[in-house]
């Protein structure tokens, strides 16, 4: 006899982990009437610590094994002041199941898992009880298989590690979208062991299999990855629709694992009624420019009024209307490969907004610019339970491309990584106004005149978040003509709408504004930036100062 698959299955709430397990039997089957059919074994199941290897629960249970089959066992174990598994706090325990054939060891099995609670409360996701927003970004690792540049990073767990777990947390993430294929056991154990909450997508996006050879893999993929506390999304599609999944298979396959959500890619409640547990929108703002060939005439009659947090886009609608938690795990669309050129799916994005002949540094800067604005604007709208960017890791010279320039072996960060350091911050102050600097259809700002705008408080915590707010107004040698403070309070979880008058130069000009969020105990402040033309003087994008990071 062996222990053939094994789930332990948390609930913090009860104080109790569930385990179900499918017992192999080696024995040969009956061959002639009268022969055995059953054996006898006793299973032990034990909880430790894994830290201290105290056991902290145990349990014995006793039963028949069919020969030369599996036999599913499944049983609850109460556990001594249980602690809770968190991104801030990822405790691990030790479930371990011995098998005894008479009174003999025969297998002993051991696997990590954590006490935590994940589900959903209306439209927002909830980890352990509380209101939980999830902030990050993708991992294309089947793709980045394919980058010649691969070789075996993938199984350097150090390098895994920066890029996983030091890279994310340094800029305030708390999740991952495993996009498109699974990856490396040891990978999913990083996540648990230093607490990066994990949506974990099989390999389905265009291909469809045979429904039955389709239940075999998720179901053994749920035994597979489902001892995991760091996966806390399942998800079947990607941007596709299924109906024998999301109505047959996911159903079925919340039995064997309740802990966890489900997600169908493009599938809703439209077509999945109450089975819906999450959707997973997409909104690229700047799909049409991959297919338009008239970008001038598109823009001039569909202007994108980039960095307006308070815009209804139209493509929005079906995420504010949604009753259930909306995960927007991918948006951008502004990739670059690692020597800074567009990429495959982008290049008309960076020839319309800079012209042909942009420098990797300009492409870069449009870049970073681009994506803090557009992730200013979906944190802005707090019915969104999640925001994942696309994209952490892929292949270079491909359709998309991540945040790293240079040799990839390496990580280095691109600027619109480290700009993710303020965009994505837990607490942050946005402003709210379209940019001058890349955009072409806004009027010119009247010299002199007052600039009436809202600042926008976001707040992720449970707590309040309260500060003050410094306005600081650039020239284009980079020189501070101007400061205003303002103070805010933000409620947890909230919003809050801070409006701002703000006296203009009367020299006309490109100008910088940063909104510099000083939270009381935080240590460095969170910035917020827009570029504003003044009068007619500005030409080009390339007439406004370039603010770097240190």
């Amino acid at each position: 006899m062996r222990v053939d698959k094994i789930l332990f299955l948390p609930s913090l709430a009860k104080g109790l982990v569930t385990v179900k397990t499918l017992v192999r039997s080696l024995y040969p089957p009956q061959m002639l009437y009268g022969d055995k059919m059953k054996d006898s074994c006793k299973i032990e199941f034990c909880v430790k610590e894994k830290t201290t290897g105290q056991v902290v629960g145990k349990k014995v249970i006793e039963g028949e094994v069919k020969r030369d089959n599996r036999t599913y066992f499944e049983t609850s174990i109460s556990l001594d002041n249980p602690k809770a598994w968190t991104p801030d706090s990822p405790f691990l325990y030790e479930g371990e199941v011995s098998v005894y054939d008479q009174d003999e060891l025969v297998d002993r099995y051991s696997v990590n898992f954590g006490m935590r609670d994940f589900s959903r409360k209306g439209k927002f996701f909830t980890l352990n009880g509380d209101k939980f927003y999830l902030r990050g970004s993708n991992i294309t690792l089947q793709r980045f298989f394919e980058d010649p540049d691969c070789q075996a990073l993938a199984w350097d767990r150090e390098w895994v590690k920066k890029l996983m777990i030091d890279l994310p947390k340094s800029i305030d993430w708390n999740a991952m979208r495993i996009c498109v294929g699974i990856v490396p056991d040891f990978w999913y154990d990083l996540c648990d062991e230093y607490g990066i909450v994990l949506q974990n997508e099989w390999l389905y996006w265009q291909n469809h299999g045979w429904d039955e050879q389709v239940r075999k893999e998720y179901t053994n993929w749920v035994w597979s990855d489902g001892n995991h506390p760091s996966i806390v999304i399942w998800d079947a599609i990607n941007e596709n629709w299924d109906s024998y999944i999301g109505n047959t298979l996911i159903p079925e396959l919340k039995e064997l694992d309740p802990t966890r959500i489900w997600d169908a890619g493009y599938m809703t409640s439209d077509q999945m009624g109450t089975n819906d547990e999450m959707d997973e929108p997409h909104p690229y703002r700047a799909l049409t420019l991959m297919h338009s060939s008239e970008l001038n005439d598109y823009f001039k009659n569909n202007p994108y009024n980039l960095g307006a947090l308070h815009e209804n886009w139209v493509g929005f609608s079906s995420i504010l209307d949604a009753g259930v938690p909306q995960l927007v795990n991918e948006y951008g669309w502004i990739w670059l490969w690692r020597d800074g050129r567009p990429s495959k799916l982008t290049l008309n994005n960076y020839n319309y907004y800079l012209g042909e002949n942009a420098t990797p540094a300009q492409c870069r800067e449009l870049q970073a610019y681009w994506l803090q604005l557009e992730t200013e604007w979906l944190r802005s709208e707090r019915s969104v339970g999640g925001i994942l960017a696309f994209c952490h890791l892929t292949n270079n010279y491909g359709f998309t491309g991540d945040w790293f320039i240079n040799d990839i072996k390496d990580l280095q960060p691109s600027p619109a990584f480290r700009w993710f350091k303020h965009c994505f911050a837990p607490t942050a102050v946005f402003i709210d106004l379209t940019d001058h600097r890349y955009t072409k259809h806004l009027p010119a700002l009247k010299p002199g005149s007052d600039l009436v705008f809202n600042l926008v408080g976001v707040n992720d915590l449970n707590k309040d978040s309260s500060g003050k707010v410094l306005l600081k107004l650039l020239d284009e040698k980079g020189t501070i003509i101007s400061t205003q403070e303002e103070s805010i309070v933000i409620e947890p979880f909230g919003k809050r709408l801070q409006p701002c008058l703000l006296k203009l130069p009367s020299k006309a000009g490109g100008y910088l504004l940063i909104a510099e969020y000083h939270e009381k105990g935080g240590a460095k402040p969170v910035l917020s930036r827009r570029y504003l033309k003044v009068g007619d003087a500005v030409t080009s994008f390339k007439d406004y100062f370039e603010y770097t990071l240190n």
